[in-house]
């Protein structure tokens, strides 16, 4: 089965650059970023995002990325959340 998440997370904080590196790796041609960009995503910092499921995760923000090589997500907040954290891993 082809992989249907991420290959990477940008956990950043706000203000730090996190969008202008979303908008450099959403121009390359074998990344797929997960859209929509706004919202961001934040499914592994907002409990009830969370509770439906990593299927739902997939579904909302990487449909079509089975297609590329690599696949990311940006969602400023997740640096400073350890729930974060142990969710991710």
């Amino acid at each position: 089965m082809p992989r249907q998440g991420p290959t990477f997370i940008i956990a950043g904080a706000p203000r730090s650059g996190t969008t202008w590196l979303y908008e450099l790796l959403d121009r390359h041609p074998d990344v797929f970023m997960a859209k929509p960009a706004r919202p961001e995503p934040k499914f592994f910092l907002v409990d009830e995002l969370y509770g439906r499921g990593i299927q739902h995760y997939f579904d909302t923000w990487f449909a079509g990325a089975e297609a590329y090589p690599a696949a990311g997500e940006k969602s400023t907040n997740y640096l400073e959340s350890p729930a974060a954290a142990r969710r991710m891993h």
